[in-house]
């Protein structure tokens, strides 16, 4: 089972794990008629346990689902695809929920000297609400705030899992005891078939959403994009931003005027103002 940075948020733990279990077979979604999966590297991370002892990285990727590989197996995920093309090293760093920053504490916390590249993948998405959830926990505003801020996390991967490990036993416990409840996983899934849950959540996503509701924090996400591209170059490697168009801006174009852009105009502005000094 995959564990994300974003459900440690405001759990007051000793650290604040930024990846998943190690060395341990991870479940991942479906979205193609199987359950995708990989084996984590020894941080908890979606990489083969060797990229780690390459002497040098191609490609070092940070982001959320999409990054991580979600739904896909390798060879299919992003970093997979990138070490076919490249047969160079790609170290992944990505996990499902990431915001901007999780995304800027995991690159502090495990980046590897002699990265050529570093590919921030932003999604246009949910990237500025997660950013608005990531504020509120004291531990990684630490990581805005100072810039010497570490938890040291490459040398406690063995509380990380035994962390992570807990909340899966307790996800497990909690999800089986609702089943019983409702009669039967078959008969809740049928039921939510019924219902026609997933479409109603499309119509409403799709037709129903408006961007203006949310709090989009232009301040603290154009600071972490600089200090992010300030620690890259420190570091003598070269800093690619990759901005991902949601689905469903297209989708509403075709419905009603696609008027409403502020964060996808807000964040591409900033992009272009730090990313060309």
């Amino acid at each position: 089972m995959s564990v994300p940075p974003i459900v440690h948020i405001n759990r007051y733990d000793k650290i604040f794990p930024l990846s998943g279990i190690s060395n341990a077979k991870t479940i991942g979604c479906n979205e193609n008629g199987y359950y995708s999966s990989y084996k984590s590297d020894r941080y908890g991370f979606n990489n083969l346990n060797s990229e780690w002892d390459e002497n040098d990285i191609e490609f070092l990727l940070i982001g959320d689902s999409f990054t991580q590989g979600a739904c896909v197996n390798r060879p299919d995920d992003i970093a997979s695809v990138l070490r076919t093309l490249s047969k160079k090293a790609v170290l992944n760093l990505g996990y499902g929920g990431n915001g901007p920053l999780i995304e800027y504490a995991t690159l502090k916390e495990y980046y590897k000297p002699a990265v050529k590249n570093v590919l921030w993948f932003y999604y246009e998405g949910n990237d500025f609400n997660d950013l608005e959830n990531e504020l509120k926990d004291k531990t990684l505003k630490n990581y805005l705030n100072d810039n010497n801020f570490s938890q040291n996390l490459k040398n406690n991967q063995i509380q990380i899992d035994e962390i992570n490990s807990q909340l899966i036993s307790k996800s497990f416990f909690e999800t089986n005891l609702k089943n019983i409840k409702k009669g039967s996983k078959i008969k809740y899934k049928v039921i939510k078939f019924l219902r026609l849950d997933k479409s109603k959540n499309v119509i409403k996503n799709t037709l129903m959403s408006d961007s203006s509701k949310h709090n989009y924090d232009e301040y603290n996400f154009k600071k972490i994009l600089k200090k992010t591209n300030e620690y890259v170059i420190k570091n003598d490697s070269n800093f690619y931003f990759v901005y991902l168009p949601k689905l469903e801006r297209y989708i509403q174009c075709r419905f009603k005027p696609c008027k409403n852009d502020r964060p996808q105009k807000k964040s591409l502005k900033i992009t272009n103002k730090w990313l060309k000094k």
